[in-house]
């Protein structure tokens, strides 16, 4: 998308803004699952551990590919 947006404007500033305006939603989001997934993690309390591993095991794998889609996307995935 950098590349793109450098080689369709002369006004490098203005492409870098663009680039950056529109990355900010998709990196904020992902900035959010990493912050969960860090909080989810490090559980000291034994029962929540429990908890999560449990929670975990039976969620459906369609919940981690979904996850997976919002962070890389769809186009890489559908190879």
């Amino acid at each position: 998308m950098l590349a793109k947006l450098l080689r369709e404007d002369s006004d490098r500033i203005r492409a870098l803004r663009t680039y950056e305006a529109r990355r900010r939603p998709r990196t904020a989001c992902i900035s959010e699952l990493s912050r969960r997934a860090g909080a989810i993690r490090y559980l000291r309390h034994p029962v929540a551990r429990w908890g999560r591993e449990l929670l975990m095991r039976a969620l459906p794998s369609s919940v981690a590919l979904d996850q997976l889609r919002r962070v890389v996307g769809d186009d890489f995935l559908a190879s």
